[in-house]
């Protein structure tokens, strides 16, 4: 079957907050900070998927350096 989920990634400019799960129903909540180059950013993966699957789309993010064309 399809499945469907939104991923959320939004900078924390220095603010402290908590990683997180949640389930209700069949929505499934997982936010986790992760650290790049710029400051840490929060990642929060929504979606009717079970709470497993969100998290391992959660941790599977990771910053990719992108170079200028020369």
């Amino acid at each position: 079957g399809l499945a469907r989920f939104s991923v959320f990634i939004e900078p924390l400019h220095g603010v402290s907050v908590e990683d997180a799960r949640s389930q209700l129903g069949p929505t499934a909540v997982i936010s986790r900070r992760m650290s790049t180059a710029d400051g840490d950013a929060m990642i929060t993966v929504v979606g009717e998927i079970p709470l497993g699957t969100a998290e391992r789309v959660a941790l599977s993010m990771q910053e990719v350096q992108v170079s200028a064309a020369e």
